[in-house]
């Protein structure tokens, strides 16, 4: 056998591990597992511009920002959806508004449906159209009625700092 580890998951590698004393363990790479002699950055000697683990990270945020937007679309689209089914709120509404809030959160579903591998900013763009057809219609109902903070507020407009019900939480020095 020899002294040097060929991968982190080989058992005599974890073997050799637990005898080592400690603070004199190598360096292993956090993105591919290979070792690091020193501070030499290992992919600079295996020639890479770019260490794989940060190139997939890169990726993985992209891939992260679309299903966010995707998911923001779905959920908004849903709430409206049903905000506007609720009694207590579709009796305040005019039905001619009700129809535009359901008929624009159905569209944006069924755009959701068809459209899975849209792009970030397509989610981004649908979003923006439906709150544009549903935020008036909120406000005004809510500015009318005199209705009191729902499920149908924007969830980009923090709550109102009043008194309120909570616990009280007093600064300390």
């Amino acid at each position: 056998m020899t002294s040097s580890r060929t991968s982190p998951s080989s058992s005599y590698s974890i073997f050799k591990f637990l005898l080592r004393p400690p603070g004199q363990d190598e360096r292993w790479c956090d993105g591919c597992g290979k070792p690091m002699r020193g501070f030499v950055y290992h992919c600079k000697e295996e020639g890479w511009d770019l260490h794989p683990y940060e190139k997939y990270k890169s990726e993985d945020e992209e891939v992260k920002k679309k299903v966010e937007a995707k998911n923001a679309l779905e959920n908004y689209a849903y709430n409206m959806r049903n905000t506007v089914r609720d009694e207590k709120i579709s009796s305040q509404l005019d039905p001619a508004d009700k129809k535009k809030i359901e008929d624009a959160s159905d569209q944006a579903i069924q755009w959701l449906d068809s459209n899975q591998l849209a792009e970030t900013d397509e989610f981004e763009d649908k979003m923006k159209e439906l709150k544009g057809i549903c935020n008036p219609i909120i406000a005004k109902m809510y500015q009318g009625g005199g209705a009191g903070a729902g499920p149908a507020m924007d969830e980009d407009v923090p709550p109102s700092s009043g008194s309120g019900v909570g616990p009280k939480i007093e600064e300390v020095d």
